[in-house]
């Protein structure tokens, strides 16, 4: 039987579009369809009568395509060859050239962060979002994004890519299996708990399930999967192989309960690890439980056998966690002057120094630390150390002077700008910190845009509107399809009562995309309230679960949209839930509108269309 169908291209251009193969129009269409090979065939022609130059001027989109893709490819297989040589630190050379001709490589990308992660770099996450993004249906890259980014300790990233995974890929075993990671690092081990179970479930033959659900369900408050749990543990302790991962999640499980027990687990384990330096700082928190009169000795012991610059800082730290300041200092006091005087350890002693407010003990430390022989990171660091001292001595030139250089610093690369961006937050620096934000946010990919997520903030912070608008545009056109740049930029406009169609159209289509997301939901109804369809606005809210909403925005906007529907005591009430000091100004008027009017007339309404 016949299918009908006519043979292409000209049976199809004369059945679907009519068109005869003698009109011009048919074989303009030819061309627009295979304008490539007519490229190529008109170029080979021009070629063959000597107009070299027309022919590489037709010729050259191709040959640039092909040859990037062909150093792209070489670089790679390069870099893949040193890595079966066990040389990482050649393939992350011969991977950056890759990139800078085939920059948005998936399969480049994930590579590299794979490389960066063998050298133990930092910043491994980025290349790996990169990479995951620009393939977001390979399940592979997406794992190793969430992994990285949980190594990195991303949270929020990690947060993105978790909830996309799941979704996409819901009967992953390895998805789920980090979603437990997720859920351990956000502080949630029920959910952690929850998503071992599942991993489980669609995998009960990988020991590494049921070992994660046995080492949470140890963590549970139900003291029926608590006992379970640590009964499955103790039978995993038979296992050789499983010995010594099995007696760590004991001894974690039972330390605040039964530090007694713990302690007892801890020597085992101290006895079986092959470095058992990390076993013994735990120890001695741990024992700290029991006897922390003799916390101090079992610090100086930690002191005395550290091996490396990281381990003396692990116990100084330690002790800086369990102990007095004085103490703490007494104990650095009787290292060596040289190991004080270099990072990590001179990090710890700076932070004494801060809490004891000895702010020219800092300023003379970290000056005669900073010439040395040291990590660019640590020289920033040391720094922005020295601009607090000099705040806090209120020494104006000396302040500028130490911020401009850390600043100088920070823009050598961006992963350096991001945590010079981090650590002035964290001291109280927000101009600095905005600052080296808006340099970033520029800055393609996920690097830019947590960038542009933490400028969202600062400004939310600093009750700036008018900057929150400027970040939010420039995210979304950065990523005009992101519901989160839609959503953001919407709640902007909203805000500062401008433009509220452009604001409906960009919160109906980010709502349309994350219809169980309550914020989303709470910015489309503003909207609606804003163009006068307050009772659509109304129903949004009705049939959103707002239970574990603690945002008083969202409770301000719901308030709003009764009040002008002329349901005043209900809008009154709803602003109980409404802490007035954290709205900012342009939310503080309708606050006043709503609850200033006590005579209790209804206000005029907007039009109410359906």
């Amino acid at each position: 039987m016949k299918s009908g169908k006519p043979s292409a291209p000209r049976g199809f251009y004369r059945q679907i579009y009519g068109i005869s193969p003698w009109s011009i129009r048919y074989w303009w269409m030819r061309f627009r369809a295979n304008r490539r090979l007519f490229r190529g065939l008109v170029a080979t022609l021009f070629l063959l009568v000597g107009f070299a130059v027309l022919a590489l001027t037709l010729f050259r989109p191709r040959l640039s395509e092909g040859y990037h893709g062909l150093r792209a490819e070489r670089y790679d297989a390069r870099a893949r060859a040193f890595l079966d040589a066990d040389d990482a630190a050649s393939a992350k050379i011969e991977l950056q050239n890759s990139l800078r001709h085939r920059p948005d490589s998936p399969g480049t990308l994930g590579l590299y962060a794979q490389v960066l992660d063998r050298l133990g770099e930092e910043g491994a996450f980025f290349p790996a979002m990169e990479a995951w993004l620009a393939d977001s249906t390979n399940e592979a890259l997406g794992i190793q994004a969430l992994r990285l980014c949980l190594q990195g300790g991303q949270g929020e990233a990690a947060g993105v890519i978790a909830a996309r995974l799941v979704k996409q890929f819901p009967a992953s075993f390895e998805v789920r299996l980090l979603m437990a990671s997720f859920w351990t690092m956000r502080g949630r081990p029920d959910f952690a708990y929850q998503a071992a179970c599942k991993a489980r479930d669609l995998n009960p033959a990988d020991p590494r399930a049921d070992f994660a659900t046995a080492n949470l369900g140890a963590l549970q408050t139900d003291p029926k999967i608590r006992d379970a749990s640590i009964a499955r543990l103790d039978a995993f302790r038979s296992d050789a192989k499983h010995f010594l991962p099995a007696t760590r999640a004991l001894v974690s499980a039972l330390a605040g309960r039964q530090p007694a027990t713990a302690l007892t687990l801890q020597d085992e384990l101290i006895a079986q690890e092959p470095n058992p330096w990390a076993a013994r700082l735990q120890r001695a928190a741990i024992a700290h439980r029991l006897h922390p009169e003799q916390t101090p000795a079992a610090i100086d012991a930690l002191l005395a056998t550290a091996a490396t610059a990281t381990q003396t800082n692990a116990a100084a730290s330690l002790s800086l966690r369990l102990l007095t300041t004085a103490q703490t200092q007494e104990i650095l006091d009787r290292l060596p002057a040289a190991h004080r005087a270099r990072p990590p350890l001179l990090l710890t002693q700076l932070r004494l120094w801060d809490n004891a407010g000895a702010w020219d003990r800092i300023i003379e430390a970290s000056s005669a630390a900073i010439p040395t022989d040291l990590k660019p990171q640590q020289k920033l660091d040391l720094w922005i150390w020295q601009a607090r001292a000099h705040r806090e001595r209120r020494d104006q030139p000396a302040l500028l002077a130490s911020l401009r250089v850390a600043r100088n610093l920070a823009r050598a690369e961006p992963i350096r700008q991001l945590q010079a961006a981090q650590l002035f937050l964290a001291f109280g620096f927000h101009d600095e910190s905005r600052a080296c934000f808006q340099e970033l946010a520029d800055v393609p990919g996920q690097m830019g845009a947590f960038a542009r997520e933490r400028l969202l903030t600062l400004s939310w912070m600093n009750k700036d509107a008018e900057a929150m608008l400027a970040t939010a545009e420039k995210a979304l056109t950065a990523n005009p399809r992101n519901p989160v740049a839609m959503n953001n930029v919407a709640a902007c406009l909203l805000l500062l009562d401008r433009d509220p169609a452009r604001a409906l159209d960009l919160a109906a289509a980010a709502h349309a995309t994350r219809t169980n997301f309550a914020h989303f939901a709470d910015t489309h109804a503003t909207a609606l309230a804003a163009n006068g369809r307050v009772i659509e606005a109304i129903a949004i809210y009705e049939r959103t679960d707002l239970a574990r909403i603690r945002d008083p925005a969202v409770w301000l906007n719901y308030a709003d949209a009764l009040f002008r529907a002329g349901r005043v005591p209900e809008a009154r009430a709803m602003l109980t839930n409404v802490n007035e000091k954290t709205l900012l100004p342009q939310q503080m008027g309708r606050y006043r509108a709503i609850i200033g009017n006590q005579a209790g007339e209804i206000p005029p309404t907007t039009n109410t269309r359906e």
